[in-house]
């Protein structure tokens, strides 16, 4: 298998978008740990799984399917669900 500097950076962008799309994790804990959603603005977060999804759908879409959009974007959507259910929960 030989790397290129693409393949090389497609690697480096597919865990980039994996650490960045599981920001939302921390917040989901802290909720569930605390059984606390105070600080929480729900809209944001709203806004947030729209556009994760939005990409998500983009990245099957993509000819050939870009394996670094869509994982990025499978942990993001869930860490955001995880935030959202524990906001209604303990809101």
């Amino acid at each position: 298998m030989e790397f290129t500097l693409l393949s090389v950076f497609e690697i480096l962008a597919t865990i980039s978008g994996i650490m960045m799309a599981s920001a939302g994790f921390p917040q989901a804990f802290k909720i569930f740990k605390t059984k606390s959603a105070e600080d929480v603005s729900l809209l944001s977060r709203f806004m947030i799984l729209i556009g994760g999804l939005i990409w998500l759908v983009y990245g099957f879409l993509l000819t050939p399917v870009s394996i670094a959009i869509i994982s990025s974007n499978v942990v993001g959507t869930f860490a955001e669900i995880l935030v959202i259910v524990g906001y209604l929960k303990y809101k």
